[in-house]
């Protein structure tokens, strides 16, 4: 059924049930300059409602959404938007019945640049977030992770197609403690944390006290890197005999802060 408003739109509405008693609505709505926004509902039997609504306007930029409500209460929205400069982004965000939500973003830029973000955040409020760019002349990862009053960011370069190196690695005052991990991931790779650039503890506004660090998959330590470290602090390193014997060798090669001890530990 078509109706004409008064400022000059057209809605063009249907409502249908199938068999299985699924309910579909379709609204069309055509504004006077053009844009058109087309929009479905959903509702199944079992109480899942799926909502769907695109819009074009008059230049060709497109936004389409999706909004999906399951029986358990957990739900799905996503958002598409494709312009006609070539810009793109695309937005997904689950919550599941405890709570938990999981979002993800990637960005196209018209220059070819991308942005990929993903985060995970907890009922309590704790978080990991990971946003990746990439462009022509660099590829980064920022890792954010939020425990309770622990928090930690980590910068790194992309230098292979699986290894990355360490540009930054920042705690939160309360703590004074760093951890690298091993391995990174982001967008569905994984990343072997492989090089420690120099300063990279250098942005801590209070120095950390204790570096925990695997000496698995280390291969670089660059002069300089525990710079910004406190005196007698400790790098704790776990690894067999052999990995933390080599990794011993670079750290008190790279000219470690005085006092700083480096101590094996378990995995």
């Amino acid at each position: 059924m078509d109706s004409k408003n008064d400022d000059g739109s057209v809605d063009q509405k249907e409502t249908t049930t199938t068999t299985d008693g699924t309910r579909i609505e379709k609204v069309v709505k055509t504004s006077a300059d053009g844009t058109k926004i087309e929009k479905e509902i959903i509702t199944s039997a079992d109480g899942t409602k799926i909502e769907k609504q695109s819009t074009t306007d008059s230049v060709g930029n497109k936004t389409t959404s999706t909004a999906i409500t399951n029986k358990d209460g957990s739900t799905e929205k996503k958002v598409e938007i494709a312009n006609v400069d070539g810009t793109t982004e695309k937005t997904v965000e689950n919550v599941k019945p405890d709570g938990t939500t999981f979002t993800t973003s990637d960005i196209k830029n018209s220059n070819g640049d991308t942005v990929h973000e993903e985060k995970t955040t907890k009922p309590s409020g704790d978080y990991t977030s990971i946003k990746e760019t990439t462009s022509k002349t660099k590829h980064t990862i920022l890792v954010e992770e939020n425990v309770g009053s622990t928090k930690q960011t980590e910068t790194y370069n992309v230098t292979g197609k699986k290894t990355v190196a360490l540009t930054k690695a920042i705690t939160n005052a309360s703590s004074k403690a760093v951890t690298i991990p091993k391995t990174i991931n982001s967008n569905g790779k994984a990343y072997k944390v492989t090089t420690l650039k120099k300063g990279m503890l250098k942005a801590n506004q209070s120095k950390p006290k204790t570096v925990k660090l695997s000496a698995a998959g280390i291969t670089k330590v660059e002069k300089g890197a525990f710079n910004g470290m406190a005196k007698k602090g400790t790098i704790k390193v776990s690894g067999t005999a052999k990995q933390v014997k080599k990794l011993k060798k670079m750290l008190k090669k790279s000219g470690l802060p005085k006092g700083v001890k480096i101590k094996r530990v378990k995995q």
